[in-house]
């Protein structure tokens, strides 16, 4: 198996779409909402123990994967037609510009809203450090893992149209750890930060970061001096997809 600087590179086990669809892997900005109710499909589960490893609940990895695209949709169904930041002028119309479907919005009840709501916004699996934005705004939030969740949720579960606003414009931030000089050492601090030894995103397709054809991303790109790896696939603009394994990291 090929090898980064001290450990394995993710293990790419299948770059299919499930059969039976659903909000899988990160599909992007823009990416419905999904079909499916909190109980996810044998095929879903499958396809997200394959990124974050059976021993964890895969609404974690789900949530992790497709964060930035649920979050607006839920301010868009809360705040509707009031003012924001966004592209759109309005909550509403700014996820509208992002990809938003009345069809997604229509099936964003309060059993799906609760369910998310709960969810955390960073984890650590092993030495893997998870969160779905490839960008440093989590330290506005807290400095430790627990903090980040503990004020993303209160927020999440808040009805501040201004720091829902802010929090969403964070959310366009992206490629913090791509520039080839810079990249490696900021990587560095934000895992000593939070913990870990690699950091797993998505947010930014891959194809955007190596110029590649979305079809043709067939894994993860491994970068920042072996430090981050991301795992959008690009699927709203064309990609298959994929599962990945994140193995263990050797000591050292």
């Amino acid at each position: 198996m090929a090898r980064c600087d001290d450990g394995p590179l993710p293990n790419v086990v299948g770059s299919e779409r499930p059969d039976d669809g659903g909000a899988l892997g990160d599909v992007g900005e823009g990416a419905q909402i999904g079909r499916k109710t909190p109980e996810l499909s044998l095929g879903d589960q499958k396809f997200v123990h394959g990124f974050i490893g059976s021993d964890h609940d895969e609404t974690l990895a789900l949530k992790r994967l497709d964060e930035g695209a649920q979050d607006r949709a839920i301010a868009a169904r809360r705040f509707g037609d009031q003012p924001s930041g966004g592209p759109g002028g309005t909550f509403l119309a700014s996820w509208r510009q992002n990809g938003g479907e009345a069809g997604d919005l229509a099936r964003l009840d309060e059993e799906r809203v609760a369910w998310l709501r709960a969810l955390p916004a960073m984890a650590l699996d092993g030495d893997w450090l998870l969160a779905h934005a490839d960008a440093t705004f989590y330290q506005v939030y807290g400095r430790s893992i627990g903090a980040v969740n503990r004020s993303i949720r209160a927020l999440l579960r808040g009805d501040n149209a201004a720091d829902w606003d802010l929090l969403l414009d964070y959310f366009s931030q992206r490629r913090a750890f791509q520039d080839v000089e810079r990249g490696p050492a900021r990587a560095e601090r934000f895992l000593a930060l939070y913990g870990g030894r690699r950091f797993v995103h998505g947010h930014t397709p891959i194809g955007k970061l190596t110029g590649q054809r979305p079809e043709s991303v067939n894994g993860p790109h491994v970068y920042a001096g072996g430090l981050v790896t991301d795992v959008d696939a690009g699927m709203y603009l064309g990609g298959r997809g994929f599962v990945a394994e994140l193995p263990p990291l050797a000591k050292g």
